[in-house]
C-alpha cells in the first residue's frame, strides 16, 4: 500500500507556473475609448418622456412611440425647449473639458514626416488626379451589344421613314 501512495504522489501533475515577462517586453494596451458626445436637446427630451408614453400607451410599437415623441417636441413651447437646450449646453461644456483632458493624456501620434508632407501632398494630388483616371475598356460582348442597339436604332429610323412616305400619299 505504501508503494501505491508514493506512485500517486509521483504521478501528480506539476503545478502550472506562469512565465514572467522580461522588463523590456511590455504589453501594449490600447487607450480607453474617448468620451462620447452628449445627446442633443431633442434626445434629452425623448429620454424624459419615452417611459411615460410607453406606460400610457402599451399597445404602441417603437416607431409609433417615436412619432408621438416627435409630435410632442414640435408642440412643446419654446421655454421648455430652452431648458433642454441649456442642459445640452452644460453637457457639451463638460464634454469639451473631458475630451481636452483625454487628448492631453492620449495624444494622437503624428509622425514628423507626415506633418511636413501634408501641404505638399494635397497640391500634388490635384495635379496627379488627371494622370490616374481609369479608362474602362469595352469587352467584346459590350461592343457587340452597342453594335446591335445601333443597328436597331437605324432600323427603326428606316421604318419611320417608310411609314412617313406611305402616310403622305
Amino acid at each position: 500500500m505504501e508503494g501505491d501512495k508514493k506512485r500517486k504522489i509521483e504521478e501528480a501533475p506539476a503545478p502550472i507556473v506562469e512565465p514572467q515577462l522580461e522588463e523590456d517586453k511590455r504589453i501594449k494596451v490600447a487607450p480607453p475609448s474617448p468620451p462620447k458626445k452628449p445627446l442633443n436637446p431633442y434626445f434629452l427630451f425623448s429620454q424624459d418622456v419615452r417611459e411615460k408614453i410607453k406606460l400610457d400607451n402599451p399597445e404602441l410599437k417603437g416607431g409609433e412611440i417615436t412619432k408621438l415623441i416627435g409630435q410632442q417636441w414640435r408642440d412643446l413651447d419654446e421655454a421648455k425647449k430652452e431648458e433642454y437646450k441649456a442642459k445640452h449646453k452644460q453637457l457639451m461644456e463638460k464634454y469639451n473639458e473631458e475630451i481636452k483632458e483625454y487628448q492631453e493624456k492620449y495624444p494622437f501620434p503624428v509622425q514628423p514626416s507626415e506633418e511636413s508632407d501634408i501641404s505638399e501632398s494635397s497640391e500634388q494630388e490635384d495635379e496627379s488626379d488627371e494622370d490616374f483616371q481609369v479608362k474602362e475598356e469595352e469587352t467584346d460582348s459590350e461592343k457587340e451589344k452597342d453594335e446591335y442597339y445601333e443597328y436597331l436604332e437605324n432600323d427603326e429610323d428606316d421604318e419611320d421613314d417608310a411609314t412617313d412616305d406611305s402616310d403622305s400619299d
